[in-house]
């Protein structure tokens, strides 16, 4: 009698399971949604294959939702985006509805310093610059203190040496060496190599990709 009693109840129970389940993934088995978020209001791309390589098939709005299939690995999803089924960078999925598409900030005038503002060779000041650095190889993403904001890449490791490049949070570049309070970074998908405050990059996960959200 109370083998019957046990089995009954699993049957009972099983099937409350597998809707739970169910709900939980969307109402699809193996499947849920997401949605795009950038920070900088981009669109994402989307590939046929998990591969920064492979050209985009499709750029997915700030904002859409996508249907998720998979975790490929701790970089690439598995989504359908309309008519479309490929592949997007995790980093740039929420599962909560995005806030409003952010304005970019004003480009800031940069006024060229004048070459007595910065250190010269003779000074020994150039040497200062670059004392405490040493070697190393990782990467990081950069992340701003403002939403929609951006950092400068600069060719010297001071505030008054002038922006190569602007990056905006998430994108991710490699640093190839440092001090206890600048980076020496290099962009892997241009080759612009510079000085970034380490208080604006945060250690990317190992495996870490390049930005892949489109213009």
């Amino acid at each position: 009698m109370r083998k019957k009693l046990i089995s009954l109840a699993l049957s009972m129970l099983l099937p409350a399971a597998a809707a739970i389940s169910a709900a939980a993934l969307g109402g699809e088995a193996g499947t849920w949604h997401a949605y795009v978020y950038t920070s900088d209001g981009k669109n994402l791309n989307l590939r046929s294959e998990p591969n920064a390589n492979n050209p985009p098939i499709a750029t997915i709005p700030y904002g859409a939702s996508v249907h998720l299939h998979d975790y490929i690995d701790k970089t690439w999803v598995e989504v359908d985006y309309n008519d479309h089924h490929g592949y997007v960078m995790g980093r740039y999925l929420t599962y909560e509805q995005p806030p409003a598409k952010p304005k970019p900030d004003p480009k800031p005038k940069v006024t060229p310093k004048p070459a007595s503002a910065l250190p010269t060779q003779g000074s020994g000041s150039v040497n200062d610059l670059f004392r405490g650095f040493y070697f190393t190889s990782y990467t990081v993403q950069v992340r701003s203190s403002i939403p929609g904001g951006f950092v400068h890449m600069r060719w010297a490791p001071t505030q008054e040496a002038d922006p190569i490049r602007d990056y905006h949070p998430n994108d991710a570049l490699t640093v190839i060496a440092q001090n206890d309070e600048w980076a020496q970074v290099t962009d892997p998908l241009t080759g612009f190599t510079g000085f970034m405050m380490r208080s604006f990059l945060a250690d990317a996960w190992a495996g870490g990709a390049p930005d892949d959200s489109g213009s």
